[in-house]
């Protein structure tokens, strides 16, 4: 049984991968040191504002390899290249040991930045750019050559810090952040005391954390909570998965000179792999309405609202996609599944990782900055206004 999930899983992502911009990713533990994590292919969504390049360089996915042009102004530094050997690797090592990729060769002046950056963060006066500083550092310091244990006192310390914030916030936005960070160790100091009901009370109207609720109640296998959860998920009247919200304090407290626009940058990378590795649970309201909707009229009434809350109000194009795939499953009108997957891909975030000149790296940072805001379907409606009222 379990196989069988894993498998309906697996095709559910391949299908979807196939609609206009979905994100996934595998992403590991980011240090200070580590600039690049494995980001997921989202392709789809484009600045509006700013004249943005066109080109197609790297894509939106990590790049052991890449290179970047030395520039004073705003300290864009070179890379190591990939095939290097390991600095840990010794001389006499067997021909055959595998080339492990160079981390980036950050220069003194790059870590202060970071590091002012975060600290400019923490002892500001914005509780929810405060927490940002916290929950992006929470992998930092993860040191193959240190005390394991110190390393996990030292991230239970930061994730016990934002749990504290999260108690007495009244910003669905920090309690969101600190209740998706616990999911990955709960049993810790602060955790506990965080829980759905509150979170559904300071965010009313968006259905994400409906959608963990939903998985909570499949998860005990609770029917009434799965009923619950779906109703509220079809009455709710947005969306708002927030995976950019935090990008936004880590590039607004950078200054525009030296190395902080850099720092900023490889912050905001940092903070949307953060962002892909915490668990999302749309794939749950998917598969359970797959099941049981056509055996049961009131809750396929239910899943076809919720798709279409998904389908039309969702900040991600994961969610929008999701959405749009329900809906056409429930009412066999494949109409607008087959626009979306008609919609091009767009090349502008092929160069948002790796940018190589000073003016890209500002530009990445005005997209950044606009992400953060108005989330990636935002900015796709206003490219799409854009290139409507630019035909008339």
């Amino acid at each position: 049984m379990r196989v069988k999930r894993l498998l309906g899983v697996a095709a559910a992502v391949v299908l979807l991968a196939s609609l206009a911009g979905l994100r996934w990713a595998r992403v590991g533990p980011v240090s200070a040191g580590q600039a690049h994590v494995a980001l997921p292919p989202c392709a789809t969504v484009v600045a509006s504002a700013t004249a943005l390049p066109t080109g197609t360089s790297a894509p939106r996915v990590a790049q052991a390899a890449s290179t970047m042009t030395p520039d004073a102004a705003c300290s864009v530094e070179p890379r190591q290249a990939v095939e290097e050997r390991s600095a840990h690797a010794s001389d006499d090592d067997a021909t055959d040991t595998p080339v492990q990729p160079a981390k980036p060769a950050h220069t003194a002046a790059f870590a202060a930045a970071r590091q002012r950056l975060l600290d400019r963060l923490r002892t500001g006066t914005d509780d929810y750019g405060r927490a940002v500083a916290i929950w992006v550092d929470l992998p930092a310091g993860v040191d193959a050559d240190a005390d394991a244990d110190a390393d996990a006192d030292a991230k239970a310390a930061r994730l016990r810090a934002l749990a504290g914030m999260a108690r007495t916030t009244t910003d669905p936005r920090l309690y969101a952040l600190a209740y998706r960070a616990c999911q990955a160790a709960p049993t810790h100091d602060g955790c506990q005391a965080l829980s759905l009901r509150r979170w559904v009370a300071l965010d009313a109207g968006n259905a994400t954390p409906w959608i963990y609720a939903l998985q909570d109640a499949v998860a005990k296998g609770d029917v009434s909570g799965q009923e619950e959860a779906l109703f509220h998920l079809a009455a709710s009247d947005r969306a708002e998965d927030r995976f950019d919200t935090p990008v936004g304090p880590l590039v607004e407290a950078a200054g525009l000179d030296g190395a902080e626009p850099a720092a900023a940058h490889e912050l905001a990378v940092e903070a949307v792999g953060l962002s892909a590795a915490q668990a999302s649970y749309e794939f749950t309201l998917s598969r359970l309405c797959r099941e049981s909707a056509p055996t049961d009229a009131n809750r396929q009434q239910l899943c076809l609202a919720a798709a279409r809350v998904l389908a039309d109000h969702s900040d991600t194009t994961l969610g929008r996609a999701v959405g749009v795939s329900l809906e056409a499953r429930l009412t066999g009108d494949r109409t607008r599944l087959d626009r979306l997957r008609a919609v091009p891909t767009d090349p502008v975030f092929k160069s948002l990782d790796s940018p190589t000149t000073c003016g890209q790296l500002r530009r990445n940072l005005q997209v950044w900055r606009r992400l953060a805001q108005v989330g990636e379907t935002g900015l796709l409606r206003e490219r799409e206004a854009a290139s409507a009222a630019a035909a008339r």
